[in-house]
């Protein structure tokens, strides 16, 4: 009786397909197909230990105490974030790892195969590459308005929704914790993009305009935020 053989599946270190690259140099690409893991798992760990915390009202990383009437909004707000946040963190495995762009076999009519690179694109990558863009420009705006704040060049406005707080230990907690996060993940979400690119054949000429989209958009967040602040523009920090 014959043998019945099943044709390995394409993976993820299949040679890359892109038209534009030399042969000669395809097997230098950079692997970015980490960036998925880390993304995942900052992704999760911030929404749980800080959003869905804050939500649950724990006070680590609040600097000051919140007004009553609007502690119940402000504890929704940063539940909501936190599942906007792990949509982030799992389309970092699905745009970094194939086996997460493949249907369950048990998925009518489609299961067992990997999902048409135009969804994954319109659904995944675009919302990714858009997130990782704020991301990175949140961080730039964050970090430099905060230390302006920290050393007393500008005074940042303090929203109504405080009824005391603490302007240093608030600079401070964003300084180093939470818009290194900001960094870390918008980081990860353009890597794993990156690595998405590279797995479906996107040519390099693609990948960089959308680069320099990118690159000009979060330039454009940082001025634009940071005016927002440093000219009080109708802006309250919450």
């Amino acid at each position: 009786m014959s043998e019945m053989r099943e044709t390995p599946a394409t993976t993820e270190a299949e040679e890359v397909r892109d038209p534009d690259t030399p042969p000669a140099a395809r097997n230098q690409v950079r692997n970015w197909s980490a960036a998925g893991g880390w993304g995942f798992a900052l992704g999760v760990g911030y929404a749980v230990l800080v959003r869905f915390y804050h939500a649950a009202g724990g006070e680590i990383g609040v600097a000051g105490e919140v007004s009553e009437q609007y502690v119940a909004t402000l504890q929704m707000v940063s539940y909501l974030t936190g599942l906007v946040i792990l949509v982030g963190a799992g389309a970092c495995l699905v745009l970094a790892h194939r086996q997460f762009r493949v249907f369950p076999r048990w998925v009518p009519r489609v299961g067992g195969t990997e999902a048409p690179h135009g969804l994954v694109r319109a659904v995944v990558l675009a919302p990714a590459l858009f997130g990782g863009t704020y991301a990175i420009g949140h961080w730039m705006t964050g970090t430099l308005t905060k230390i302006l704040d920290l050393t007393g060049v500008i005074t940042v406005e303090i929203s109504e929704a405080w009824v005391t707080r603490d302007r240093v230990a608030g600079d401070l907690w964003e300084i180093f914790f939470y818009e290194p996060w900001f960094l870390a993940m918008g980081a990860c979400l353009v890597l794993s993009g990156l690595q998405y690119a590279r797995d479906s054949g996107v040519s390099r000429r693609a990948v960089r305009i959308v680069g320099t989209v990118m690159l000009v958009s979060a330039l454009a967040l940082f001025l634009y935020g940071t005016l927002l602040i440093v000219m009080g523009w109708e802006f309250a920090v919450i």
